[in-house]
């Protein structure tokens, strides 16, 4: 089973996409020329400001779409993070969507940063148990928590 929906996945793709020609076109327009002169760009360097802009554009519409699908509490709760990019955000909306989905009829087992773990729902609050082998009571020494809220 695929951890996300097809139609998911490619409008994360669409905004990562748009991210990167975002990024390539700003750098462009940073590079000196000297064609450039003050506020008027050269024909080269008017173009990658057009795309910038239409790329921008393109990036909202997108942004708003995939909005629709996720939940505003999970989007509100991942922007709080000062440093992650808008694509991650929904990205991270999406995996707790799923994730939330996989666990509504009971405890899922799967892989989190290299630890099996069960993840299971308290309401909607996702919730992560680390997979203790049989016969282990105490969780074996790693690095990171054993139990967390999601």
């Amino acid at each position: 089973m695929p951890l996300l929906d097809p139609e998911v996945s490619d409008q994360l793709g669409m905004l990562q996409l748009l991210d990167d020609a975002t990024a390539f076109r700003s750098s462009r327009l940073e590079q000196l020329c000297p064609d450039c002169r003050g506020r008027r760009k050269c024909t080269e360097h008017a173009f990658d400001q057009h795309l910038v802009e239409v790329y921008k554009a393109r990036y909202a519409a997108a942004w708003a779409e995939a909005f629709t699908a996720m939940d505003p509490g999970d989007v509100g709760e991942l922007m709080q993070a000062d440093d992650m990019p808008p694509t991650a955000v929904m990205l991270g909306a999406a995996i707790a969507a799923r994730l939330r989905e996989a666990a509504a009829s009971g405890p899922v087992v799967t892989e989190l940063d290299g630890q099996l773990v069960v993840i299971e729902l308290d309401g909607q609050d996702l919730i992560e148990h680390q997979l203790l082998p049989a016969g282990n009571e105490s969780p074996p020494p790693a690095p990171g928590i054993s139990e967390r809220k999601l």
